[in-house]
């Protein structure tokens, strides 16, 4: 949300807000690293406890997850826009919207690009299971090795990709799934490696310090240098996919049951998705159609992303899941296939 702060308005936070413009981007990547690890458990684990995969079942539950809420914002901006459909510019938009090809065709708000990239690596990690799953497992489970070595390649295929890429054109490129994707890889190697016996105890060994320490000097290029650069466009953003990595090793070493304290951004980590898909329409309300005090304006889009994303949250999305998951019922517990490193 920092990074969409305007800095001629922020004053004496300026300097602070600076830093988190510059590298609040890795939100997105650090969103990639976890989707990939949750998505590819689940895919893993149903296979593992009923012998297939039901993608039916798969893709109703995720649309049915992605699509209510992202439709609660653009429909609007579209009913209240109907005569600019001849625009073709607004047209390329409203299909990228509705199609999930923003980061291809157009987008109406600047972070659903985000989404394109979601829906895709959906298709990938669906089709990869669906086709070499049970190979997956059973080599995993024999050489672990392999795995480690696929995504490596898989990293470095990305980051050549990035490099061969025209510099002037990258900026723009960045958006794109075939050059960003590897965000999720990490995630999907973690949710390999834990299914291991020995490496999931190599990773309980591991100290959360260290890791941690790890993770922010992959990450911190991105709050010094600006994203803009060649380094960070190619090299950065490989660096930025490990750091995020090594977050999610660190999340996944927390004890399921957490201290008090932690509940409540908990409850916001929950309703996660609807915050930010409102963040920007707020975000454009108090920086560009209000005026007001840098404060108030900060402060009001701060407190109002996070309200209207726990109501929309709330009311919209959490009944329609909640049926999702009456009607189409997962074929296994979510927590049997997301496996932490503290569970046995």
């Amino acid at each position: 949300m920092a990074r969409h702060l305007e800095l001629d308005r922020t004053g004496w936070l300026s300097p602070l807000i600076s830093v988190f413009r510059k590298g609040g981007w890795i939100g997105v990547n650090l969103f990639f690293a976890l989707s990939g690890y949750l998505i590819f458990s689940l895919l893993i684990g149903e296979l593992q406890v009923t012998g297939r995969l039901n993608l039916r079942r798969f893709y109703v539950r995720r649309a049915l997850k992605i699509l209510p809420p992202l439709y609660l914002i653009i429909l609007p901006v579209i009913v209240l826009r109907i005569f600019d459909l001849n625009d073709r510019e607004f047209l390329k938009a409203v299909v990228g919207e509705l199609t999930f090809l923003q980061n291809y065709v157009g987008r109406m708000f600047v972070h659903t690009w985000s989404l394109g990239v979601e829906e895709h690596s959906y298709i990938v990690l669906s089709t990869l299971a669906l086709f070499f799953g049970a190979q997956i497992i059973r080599w995993t489970a024999r050489f672990p090795a392999l795995a480690i070595g696929f995504a490596s390649s898989g990293m470095v295929g990305f980051l050549i990709l990035r490099l061969m890429a025209d510099p002037e054109r990258v900026p723009s490129l960045l958006y794109k799934t075939h050059l960003v994707a590897d965000g999720f890889i990490p995630g999907v190697l973690a949710s390999l490696l834990v299914r291991n016996t020995v490496w999931k105890q190599r990773l309980n060994g591991w100290s959360v310090r260290a890791i941690l320490l790890v993770g922010v000097i992959f990450l911190m290029p991105a709050f010094l240098i600006d994203r803009s650069t060649h380094f960070m466009l190619t090299w950065g953003y490989s660096s930025v996919c490990i750091g995020s990595g090594c977050l999610l090793l660190v999340a996944l070493k927390l004890p399921d049951h957490l201290p008090t304290i932690c509940h409540w951004p908990m409850k916001i980590g929950a309703a996660s998705y609807s915050i930010y898909l409102i963040h920007i329409p707020i975000a454009i309300v108090f920086f560009d159609l209000v005026n007001m005090s840098d404060f108030l304006a900060i402060l009001g889009y701060v407190l109002c992303s996070l309200v209207a994303g726990l109501l929309i949250f709330r009311l919209f999305e959490l009944p329609i899941l909640t049926w999702r998951d009456r009607v189409f019922p997962s074929l296994i517990k979510t927590r049997s296939a997301i496996i932490g490193l503290n569970r046995q």
